[in-house]
Order: C-alpha cells, then structure tokens, then sequence
C-alpha cells in the first residue's frame, strides 16, 4: 500500500522504531492506523460486547512487547497475529 509515495510499512517501521525510544504520539499513529482492523477481527472471533476490551489489551500488550517485534515494518501483520491469539484466549478461558 502507498502512502505519499512511500509504503505503509515504511512509515510502520519509522513509527515503531520512534515509540521503541519513548515516543508516545509514535504509538498512538500505530493506535490510529490499526485501531479499526484489529477490532475487525476481534469482532469476527469474539462476542462484540468483548471486541471493545480486548482491542485495549491488544494494543497495551504491543506497547509492552514492542521491544521483541525483529522488524518494525511488520508491525501490523505482529499485531493482527496478537489479536487472533488474544481471540483465542478469551474461548480458552470462556471454556
């Protein structure tokens, strides 16, 4: 995908490596962009009283983990990955 003629990956990977020194407003881009499609797919998996919830926690474990993502321009296929895991958690627990 382009944006402004570079790609979104590389704007994720400037974005990551800005939030990994401390930059909050870095994070909160990534919060904007992926807010919508992570919730998508909570949506798809879970109870929609619960997409709500587990979007936050989605993206407060990614703030907390963001040191152990490897490359940053991935950054959204990491986090869609944590949100299916995160779906599948909550049907472990519910059982």
């Amino acid at each position: 995908m382009e944006h402004g003629g570079k790609s979104v990956a590389v704007l994720d990977g400037a974005l990551v490596e800005a939030a990994r020194r401390g930059d909050r407003a870095a994070f909160g881009r990534l919060h904007e962009r992926y807010a919508r499609v992570v919730h998508a797919v909570l949506l798809a998996q879970v109870p929609p009283r619960e997409a709500d919830d587990l979007t936050q926690e989605v993206f407060l474990q990614a703030m907390r983990r963001l040191d152990s993502l490897r490359d940053g321009d991935a950054f959204g296929g990491w986090l869609l990955v944590s949100a299916r895991n995160r779906a599948a958690d909550y049907h472990r627990r519910a059982q």
